[in-house]
């Protein structure tokens, strides 16, 4: 019944917002991050979240209500998305022929929902170039109601929310003082906040742009991911030195930034970080396990995989207590290097390789962060929110052409004067 009420919310809503696109995006968004993927399962009963059935809602009623700009997006990336077609082609049949089918859908919320939605945001942005920033600003939003919610749990001024589904997750049990905000893991919740850092550069006032990158960093800190981190405060590096305001300011900016970062590492808060770098609990030794592991294994699936969730097996087989904590990896045992090429290759043509000039501020800094910040966890092969947010970065961070408009012929009448 909640799932039934769940896909009619989702098409109303994208029937509201047919026209108005960026308000759709807004809504995938905020759905897909307020709800765990684990609690939603659990909530509705289906492995189908919220925020996917509102993906593809929102694409269909987007398709319909402009075909044409949509169309014309696609006939553009004809090749990137036959790549990634060709990618869920093999991926599809090689876990149908090893009877690996029960994991499947994920890739439908990883990749396939998302990838739609790329060239929906893509045919908006083409169409509005201001939807653009609108949709920076989103992120931005979403990026700092996470941290927000991160910081009131550390400081205990708001409960955690989802706390059942949160204190039964096996991170949890290995490291409870890591936060997680109102997503599955701290690392997806860190990727979600450093994600939003290089579009800070979208704010308009110098004090804001600090202000919001200090609130970022602090709540990155406090999920415990070092990687997302880094890419967090090089970001944040980047963004304000390259901000257009006064060089006084940028100096001032950046230095409120240090002594921010310094003030929070000499705290309470430093200790999840500190002890993080200091001691990673053997996530080194096991990631130089699985790295040889994996030494011993690519070359049985250069061509064919062995079906979605092998790689998972492959480690267990190996009594390594962990994953192989990389997409790439994992895409690699689990589809064959083919597909694993065509797909990675794919993103980076996304970014880097299409033609035009259009962009948006901090985009291709989001972009390339958040492709490194992925390939430190398996971050792609679990019910998790990492596709719908990688696919938003990488549609903003690709060049897009201003989309055709048909200029109306205008016919001057001859008057013609008589006597």
């Amino acid at each position: 019944m909640l799932l039934l009420l769940a896909v009619a919310s989702a098409a109303v809503v994208a029937v509201l917002t047919a026209r108005r696109p960026v308000a759709a995006v807004a809504a995938v968004l905020a759905v897909t991050a307020a709800l765990p993927y684990g609690a939603a399962q659990s909530v509705f009963g289906s492995s189908w979240h919220p925020g996917t059935l509102l993906m593809i809602a929102v694409v269909i009623a987007q398709v319909v209500a402009g075909p044409s700009p949509v169309s014309a997006v696609a006939v553009r990336m004809t090749g990137v998305l036959l790549a990634l077609g060709g990618f869920l082609a093999i991926a599809f049949v090689t876990s149908y022929l090893t009877g690996r089918t029960s994991s499947i859908g994920t890739l439908v919320l990883q990749v396939v929902a998302p990838v739609a939605l790329l060239v929906v945001m893509r045919a908006t942005v083409g169409a509005d170039q201001r939807a653009g920033r609108r949709l920076g600003l989103v992120v931005v939003a979403v990026g700092v109601a996470q941290a927000l919610v991160v910081i009131g749990v550390f400081t205990g001024l708001v409960p955690q929310p989802w706390a059942t589904f949160v204190e039964s997750s096996r991170w949890w049990a290995v490291d409870p003082s890591r936060m997680v905000g109102t997503l599955e893991h701290p690392l997806v919740t860190a990727l979600w906040m450093a994600a939003a850092v290089p579009y800070v550069a979208t704010l308009r006032r110098s004090w804001v742009q600090c202000t919001t990158v200090l609130v970022l960093l602090g709540a990155v800190a406090l999920t415990g991911s070092r990687l997302s981190l880094v890419v967090a405060a090089v970001s944040a590096v980047i963004v304000l030195f390259r901000s257009r305001a006064h060089p006084f300011v940028k100096v001032v900016s950046l230095a409120a930034v240090f002594v921010g970062g310094a003030a929070m590492l000499l705290g309470a808060a430093g200790a999840t970080v500190s002890e993080r770098f200091a001691d990673d609990g053997g996530s080194g030794s096991v990631r130089a396990e699985v790295f040889e592991l994996f030494g011993t294994v690519w070359q049985q699936t250069v061509v064919v995989g062995r079906g979605f969730g092998a790689s998972e097996e492959v480690t267990r087989n190996a009594l390594i207590g962990a994953t192989f904590e990389n997409p790439i990896l994992m895409f690699a045992v689990d589809f064959g290097g083919v597909a694993t090429v065509l797909f990675f290759g794919a993103l980076v043509v996304i970014v880097f390789g299409s033609p035009g000039v259009t962009r948006l501020t901090g985009a291709r800094l989001a972009a390339s962060g958040v492709l490194v910040a992925v390939l430190g966890f398996n971050s792609l092969s679990t019910n998790a929110a990492v596709g719908p947010l990688l696919f938003t970065v990488l549609a903003l961070a690709a060049p897009v052409l201003p989309l055709t408009r048909q200029i109306p012929t205008v016919h001057h009448l001859r008057t013609e004067r008589t006597a």
